[in-house]
Parts: C-alpha cells; sequence; structure tokens
C-alpha cells in the first residue's frame, strides 16, 4: 500500500482506502514534460464534464429552430435550403392534408429519376428564414437539447503516465518499461482543452460583462465549477483585456504565494526546533508580513520578494 494512501468513510458507512494522487488524472501541457508534472491534476468537476470530439450516441445535429426530417432519407435536414410540397384541403377546416421536405442532397439525386412522391414541378425550392435558424443537438429519443456539442464521456486514466515494469519473455528476466500512449495522448488533448476552450470561453464570458465580478472569492467559486484550477489565473490575467480582471487575479496569485511561502517557513521552522509554539509561529507570520509590506528598501524585505517572485512565476 503506498504511504500516501488515506482512510475515509463514504456516506454509506463503509470506509474506503484511498490515495488522492492517484484518483484525478494528471495535466499534462506537453509531452516533452510527460513525466514531469509535480503534481498538477485536473480538478474533479473537468474531469466529469470533458467530453470527447465523438458525437454522443443518439444525438443528432439540427440547424433550424423547428427541425423536420427529409422524406427520403429520413435526417433532420440541416441546410438552409430545400424543397417543399404542401396539399391543403377544399375544407378550410381540414386544413393541411400533406406535407413533403427534401434536402437538396436527395433532391438532386432523385431528381434523374423522378423518385419523388409527388412530380417534380411541384417541388418549390425554399430558404429557411433567419429567425428560425437555431443550431442545436437534440436527442431523438429522449428530446433532450444541448447548444453546445454532446460529446462521449471519456473516462481520463490517472495512471496514463506511469511506467509499469514488464518482464521480458525468455530464459533471462528483464524488465520492460511499457507505456500507455493512447491514454497519454488523451491527457494532452484535455489539456489543451482546457486552455484553448475551457478557460477561454470564460474570458470572453468575463470581457463581456456576461459574468459580473463582484469579489475573488465568488471568482474563485465560478473557476472551481467550471474545471479550472487556480494555477491558471495567470492565463486569465492575461488573456483578459480589462485591467480590473487582470488585478483581481494578480492580487489573489500575490496573496497565494504569501501563505505557500509562511507555511514553507513555519515548516523548516518545526522541522528545525522540533516544536511548534503558537507565539513562536504568530511572531513568525507577522515578522513575514511585516518584511513583505514595509516600505523601508532593507535586504531581508527583498529577499523575501525574491521568494515570492519565483512563487508567482509557477502560476500558468
Amino acid at each position: 500500500m503506498a504511504y500516501d494512501c488515506e482512510l475515509h468513510e463514504g456516506d454509506d458507512g463503509n470506509f474506503y482506502f484511498l490515495n488522492p494522487i492517484r484518483m484525478l488524472a494528471p495535466d499534462i501541457t506537453d509531452s516533452e514534460n510527460l513525466y514531469e508534472i509535480n503534481g498538477r491534476v485536473f480538478r474533479p468537476e473537468f474531469q466529469t464534464q470533458y467530453c470527447s470530439d465523438e458525437l454522443e450516441e443518439g444525438y443528432v445535429l439540427s440547424t433550424w429552430r423547428n427541425p423536420v426530417p427529409c422524406e427520403s432519407c429520413d435526417r433532420f435536414i440541416t441546410d438552409y435550403e430545400f424543397y417543399y410540397y404542401e396539399k391543403r384541403s377544399v375544407n378550410r377546416e381540414k386544413g393541411l392534408i400533406a406535407q413533403l421536405y427534401y434536402c437538396p442532397s436527395c433532391y438532386l439525386r432523385l431528381k434523374p429519376g423522378h423518385g419523388f412522391k409527388v412530380p417534380t414541378e411541384k417541388l418549390i425550392h425554399k430558404v429557411v428564414p433567419f429567425n428560425e435558424r437555431k443550431v442545436f443537438w437534440m436527442n431523438i429519443k429522449t428530446g433532450h437539447t444541448s447548444l453546445t456539442k454532446p460529446g462521449k464521456k471519456i473516462n481520463l486514466n490517472p495512471d496514463a503516465t506511469v511506467i509499469f515494469p514488464e518482464f521480458s519473455e525468455g530464459e533471462e528476466k528483464n524488465y520492460i518499461q511499457k507505456e500507455n500512449l493512447g491514454d497519454q495522448n488523451q491527457l494532452l488533448k484535455a489539456s489543451k482543452y482546457l486552455r484553448k476552450e475551457v478557460i477561454r470561453q470564460l474570458v470572453v464570458e468575463v470581457d463581456n460583462f456576461d459574468i459580473i465580478l463582484k469579489n475573488i472569492r465568488e471568482f474563485c467559486v465560478l473557476l472551481h465549477k467550471r474545471g479550472i484550477n487556480l494555477r491558471y489565473l495567470g492565463i486569465i490575467a492575461t488573456e483578459s483585456k480589462h485591467n480590473f480582471v487582470r488585478e483581481l487575479c494578480i492580487r489573489e496569485m500575490i496573496a497565494r504565494s504569501i501563505k505557500a511561502l509562511i507555511r514553507e517557513g513555519r515548516y523548516f521552522l518545526k522541522k528545525q526546533t522540533g516544536i511548534e509554539q503558537e507565539a513562536d509561529a504568530k511572531k513568525f507570520i507577522v515578522y513575514y508580513l511585516n518584511e513583505i509590506f514595509t516600505m523601508k528598501d532593507r535586504d531581508s524585505s527583498t529577499n523575501i520578494w525574491q521568494l515570492l517572485t519565483e512563487l508567482v512565476s509557477y502560476w500558468d
């Protein structure tokens, strides 16, 4: 059993040994640093939301607000041009007796042999009005609709970057390093999708004021709901076009770097002395804060800010 396993009690009352490091998949930025991830993992919200480019089974694309199927191929017409036939009853109360729709491809395929259910000259060429155009995906079984493409759910492998040893066949048993290239490529795609799609979409919404940022706490909650790690505040600050967004992100990056610096300093203090008194911890924290926010130019403050600069540079 790994040394970093933890014992947790589940909602069902049972106890489970879990290895937190291997519960979430590593966030790989590029193939060159495949095995140097330094504990960077995807958030659970992102892993549960991440899908492949392949369309989920049962969904079809529609470009009409009220989609209609083609009379020949029986698929929803996605073109904005179509061929239409209608027959009305002599009795006005009965209204339409028949309506036929043909997509352009089926029309061109059937026209030479006149394979329509009605005479060709009775088919009218029409164009979908702009107010009736709407792109969405619909589940033909359940009727559920989605404005974003519903892709197949993908289970990202937390052990994709782990090299498992195997014995070679033969008289001499030697270790062979086995790599899971398929799962590694999936991790690279997921990381690219997070940066190029999820984060970029968030920045667009913030810049267009579709999202109103009241304070950093609400912003952090929003980032977590979108599956975005706070380490990407640097990317958000870089890509946003508003100064107040950049200032909000940079302040949080500095504040978290200060907390990390103080936490690391207290750890070394406890390691050297063997004990940690509450009074000593308070003095230590006050000393760091004074050195960080002092207006005086002194070596101790400069050294601490150099450490902070290194910590801030780790943010993406």
